[in-house]
Protein backbone atom coordinates (compact mmCIF):
# COMPACT_ATOMS: atom_id res chain seq x y z
CA UNK A 1 0.00 0.00 0.00
CA UNK A 2 1.67 3.21 -1.13
CA UNK A 3 1.99 5.91 1.50
CA UNK A 4 1.54 3.76 4.45
CA UNK A 5 4.00 5.15 7.43
CA UNK A 6 3.45 1.98 9.80
CA UNK A 7 5.55 -0.82 8.44
CA UNK A 8 3.41 -4.20 8.24
CA UNK A 9 5.08 -7.54 9.27
CA UNK A 10 3.54 -11.01 8.89
CA UNK A 11 2.90 -12.93 12.57
CA UNK A 12 2.21 -16.24 12.65
CA UNK A 13 -1.06 -16.71 14.99
CA UNK A 14 -1.30 -18.49 18.12
CA UNK A 15 2.51 -19.04 18.55
CA UNK A 16 2.65 -17.05 22.09
CA UNK A 17 4.21 -13.92 20.44
CA UNK A 18 3.25 -10.87 22.84
CA UNK A 19 1.94 -8.02 20.52
CA UNK A 20 0.06 -10.69 18.46
CA UNK A 21 -1.45 -12.18 21.71
CA UNK A 22 -2.51 -8.38 23.36
CA UNK A 23 -4.15 -7.71 19.60
CA UNK A 24 -6.60 -10.83 19.48
CA UNK A 25 -7.52 -10.36 23.04
CA UNK A 26 -8.26 -6.63 22.11
CA UNK A 27 -9.95 -7.73 19.14
CA UNK A 28 -11.61 -10.26 21.04
CA UNK A 29 -13.07 -7.82 23.27
CA UNK A 30 -14.25 -5.60 20.64
CA UNK A 31 -16.14 -8.19 18.75
CA UNK A 32 -18.35 -8.54 22.18
CA UNK A 33 -20.00 -5.43 21.78
CA UNK A 34 -21.46 -7.27 18.57
CA UNK A 35 -24.14 -9.62 17.61
CA UNK A 36 -25.48 -11.07 14.32
CA UNK A 37 -28.42 -10.24 13.66
CA UNK A 38 -30.71 -13.37 12.56
CA UNK A 39 -33.61 -11.39 10.96
CA UNK A 40 -32.48 -11.35 7.23
CA UNK A 41 -34.57 -8.67 6.50
CA UNK A 42 -32.63 -6.29 8.16
CA UNK A 43 -29.56 -4.90 5.48
CA UNK A 44 -27.28 -4.63 8.78
CA UNK A 45 -25.61 -7.93 9.46
CA UNK A 46 -24.01 -6.66 12.72
CA UNK A 47 -25.54 -4.58 15.08
CA UNK A 48 -24.15 -3.25 18.53
CA UNK A 49 -26.12 -4.10 21.36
Amino acid sequence: MAGNLVPENYVKAHKGIEGNEYADMLAKAGAANYKIKTNTKDSVRFKPY
